[in-house]
């Protein structure tokens, strides 16, 4: 049965605007991975929404970036928090599984690499903590948390202790 020109121009162009919509999809979907892994765009973030949090808890960050695992996990590459005067804490890696928002934030685990806690530095952060009336109303339900290597330093009794957990 022959079409009519109308009906070959009409497929020829419902056919084009699919491809059109596919590309542009693609095209959004791909600079949407290259944003979220921009190290560059990470520390807008950051800077954006968790330093001022930090600022009010008196301390600030070297943050490096994070690693986005599909769909909804994350890795922070090495980070340091520090108080006016010392190094809070240090990590080599964070590793965030599975979070999501449902009537409050949730993740199914918390895994540090590496993480080395001044005493001394929380200690007087606390003291200084219990002073200020500032509080920020977050909480996070963790299913796990796991710390392979902890590291405490810088207490009174003693100079360093390092717990290796395996599970």
């Amino acid at each position: 049965m022959n079409e009519s020109k109308i009906q070959q121009r009409s497929r020829v162009l419902g056919k084009n605007i699919r491809i059109s919509l596919l590309v542009s999809l693609v095209t959004v979907i791909l600079a949407g991975i290259f944003f979220i892994n921009s190290t560059a765009v990470q520390r807008s973030i950051w800077n954006r929404y968790v330093e001022p949090h930090l600022e009010r808890m008196q301390l600030s960050s070297d943050f490096q970036g994070f690693d986005y695992i599909f769909p909804n996990s994350f890795g922070i590459r090495p980070l340091h928090l520090y108080t006016a005067t010392d190094t809070l804490l240090a990590s080599r890696k964070i590793e965030v599984m599975e979070l999501s928002f449902s009537n409050g934030w949730k993740t199914t685990s918390i895994k540090g690499e590496r993480l080395v806690v001044n005493l001394k530095a929380l200690e007087s952060l606390l003291e200084e903590g219990q002073s200020s009336s500032s509080n920020t109303n977050f909480s996070l339900a963790a299913g796990e948390i796991t710390l392979p290597d902890l590291q405490l330093t810088g207490d009174t009794t003693f100079p360093s202790v390092a717990i290796n957990c395996t599970g």
